[in-house]
């Protein structure tokens, strides 16, 4: 998995999260901050060890019966951080 790999799940990600509906103010914007801290470590070209990774399981967790395409979505990025290490 690359970092460009990463990249492109994070645009479906944005893409997706502009799609769904009903999400609360505070789901929007935790997922919102996290995508953020990726995009961070990319600029930085440093390596963050554990955190976001885990960070994107518990939102998927939480989305999981309200919105199971989003949940796809965001158990993407999180594999794709496990991998990279990120």
């Amino acid at each position: 998995m690359s970092e460009a790999h990463l990249k492109e799940l994070l645009a479906e990600l944005h893409q997706e999260l502009s799609e769904t509906e009903n999400l609360s103010d505070e789901q929007v914007a935790e997922l919102r901050a996290a995508m953020e801290e990726i995009d961070d470590a990319l600029r930085r070209s440093g390596r963050r060890s554990g955190g976001l990774e885990e960070t994107f399981r518990e939102v998927a967790s939480r989305l999981e019966q309200s919105h199971p395409r989003l949940t796809h979505a965001v158990g993407r990025v999180a594999d794709a951080l496990a991998q990279i290490g990120i």
